[in-house]
C-alpha cells in the first residue's frame, strides 16, 4: 500500500469517527445555572430562519393607551395610571405651591394646590386659585394662623368658604378674629388636560 493511500485511509478513519462522535453527542439542556441547548416547542419558543423568538408573556397592549405596566415580581399587568397617579408638575413659590398628577380615564388630571393668604379688614379673604378647577366640586380645606395668644385661646374660630368658583374661593371665620394673621388653605379636585 503506498503512502498515499495509507494517508487517505487514516483520513477517512478520522472523519467516520468525527461523525460517529458528533451523531451521538447528546448535548446538555439548558438551565438557570447551566449552560446548553433549548428545544423549540413550536407556542411559546419558536424558530424562523434560524431566529428563536418567544411568544412573549407581556399583556396586549389593545385597549390601553395611557396605561402602564406593573409587576408583582411574577406577574405582568396592566395598570390604570389613576391607580398610579404618577406627578407630572410640581410649583412652590413661597407659600404658594401646586402638583398635577397624570391624567385618568377621564382625561382630567388631579391637582392640590394650596397657600397662607393674609387677612383683610372684613375678615373675608378672596383666594385666586393657582390653577382652575374644571367644576365646583373640587373641596376646600383651611386652618387658621395666627399670634401667640390665638394659639393659647380656648376659643377656636373654623374658616369656612363662603364663595366658591372654579378660579377661586373666598374664606371667612365665625367671627372677626383680630389676632389671626393668616389663613393656610388646600384644594383638591380636577383640571383640564392642559400642562
Amino acid at each position: 500500500m503506498a503512502l498515499s493511500d495509507t494517508i487517505a485511509s487514516l483520513g477517512t478513519s478520522i472523519i467516520n469517527l468525527v461523525n460517529t462522535k458528533v451523531a451521538s453527542y447528546v448535548p446538555p439542556t439548558a438551565t438557570t445555572s447551566k449552560l446548553g441547548v433549548i428545544k423549540p416547542d413550536g407556542t411559546t419558543i419558536t424558530i424562523n430562519n434560524g431566529v428563536i423568538s418567544s411568544a412573549g408573556s407581556f399583556p396586549s397592549q389593545t385597549g390601553h393607551a395611557g396605561d402602564i405596566l406593573t409587576t408583582d415580581g411574577t406577574n405582568v399587568s396592566w395598570a390604570d395610571t389613576a391607580s398610579i397617579m404618577p406627578v407630572i408638575q410640581f410649583y412652590k413659590d413661597g407659600t404658594d405651591w401646586y402638583k398635577v398628577y397624570a391624567p385618568d380615564a377621564t382625561g382630567y388630571c388631579w391637582c392640590e394646590q394650596g397657600g397662607w393668604i393674609e387677612r383683610t379688614a372684613t375678615g373675608i379673604l378672596p383666594v385666586a386659585l393657582l390653577k382652575s378647577f374644571v367644576d365646583l366640586s373640587y373641596s376646600v380645606q383651611s386652618t387658621l394662623q395666627g399670634a401667640a395668644s390665638y394659639a393659647t385661646s380656648s376659643t377656636f374660630y373654623t374658616p369656612y368658604v363662603v364663595q366658591k368658583s372654579t378660579t377661586g374661593f373666598s374664606l371667612s371665620t365665625t367671627a372677626a378674629i383680630a389676632n389671626i394673621d393668616t389663613f393656610i388653605w388646600q384644594a383638591c379636585g380636577y383640571i383640564n388636560n392642559s400642562v
